[in-house]
C-alpha cells in the first residue's frame, strides 16, 4: 500500500530533530551561563543567581524539546490512524476456494 502525506512525515521528522537540537542547545546554554556568570561575578556572592538562570535555561529547553518531540509523535500517530482506517475500509479480496 502506498504511503500518503509524505510532506507531513517530513514535517514530523523535522519537529523531532528540532526538539533534540533544542534540548542539546539548552544543556549547553545552561552550563555556559552558569560558568560565565560564576567567572564574571566571582567576588560578589551572586553565584546562586547564575545557578538559577542556568536552571531556567535548562527547564525551558527541556520543556520546549519535549513538546516539539511530542508534537512530531502526534503527527506520526495521526498518520498511522489514517493508514489503518484506509486499510480497514478497502474492499476484501476475492473469495478463496475451500477444498476439503
Amino acid at each position: 500500500m502506498e504511503k500518503k502525506f509524505q510532506a507531513l512525515r517530513v514535517i514530523a521528522t523535522l519537529f523531532k530533530v528540532l526538539a533534540v537540537i533544542i534540548v542539546i542547545a539548552a544543556i549547553i546554554a545552561a552550563v555556559a551561563g552558569v560558568v560565565s556568570f560564576a567567572v564574571s561575578h566571582r567576588g560578589l556572592g551572586l553565584s546562586r543567581l547564575g545557578l538559577f538562570s542556568g536552571i531556567n535555561f535548562l527547564i525551558g529547553g527541556l520543556i520546549s524539546g519535549l513538546f516539539l518531540y511530542g508534537f512530531g509523535e502526534l503527527i506520526y500517530l495521526l498518520l498511522a490512524i489514517e493508514e489503518n482506517t484506509r486499510a480497514y475500509r478497502l474492499p476484501p479480496g476475492p473469495p478463496q476456494n475451500q477444498q476439503s
